[in-house]
């Protein structure tokens, strides 16, 4: 049951998120998390335990923006994934300032 509801969040999580162009994927657990109390974007950081190469670059880590739709169900699957110690694919692009944009995690 515990699977099938992971499955369920990280689905729905999945819908809506638009396709960006030369995604990277990166496998990993949940390492630090950062929340920014004001603004809209880079609002939820997200750094992975063993991997330093988010969106095929330098960058450490990956943000989602309370704009992003289903931002609510991500932030959830993200903090479920660390409170279990799961294993992520976080898929990202490199935005144009250099930051890595999440788009779409997959909870295994």
């Amino acid at each position: 049951m515990k699977t099938r509801l992971r499955k369920l969040v990280v689905a729905a999580a999945i819908l809506g998120l638009p396709a960006f162009a030369q995604a990277t994927d990166v496998t990993g657990t949940v390492g630090q998390i950062e929340v920014n109390a004001f603004g809209t974007a880079g609002s939820f950081r997200v750094y992975t335990s063993t991997v330093n190469n988010m969106c095929g670059s330098t960058v450490t880590e990956t943000v989602i923006n309370t704009t992003d739709p289903n931002y609510s169900v991500v932030v959830a699957t993200l903090l479920a994934a660390k409170a279990s110690g799961s294993t992520v694919v976080f898929s990202s692009t490199q935005n144009s300032d250099g930051t890595c944009h999440l788009y779409y995690v997959k909870v295994m």
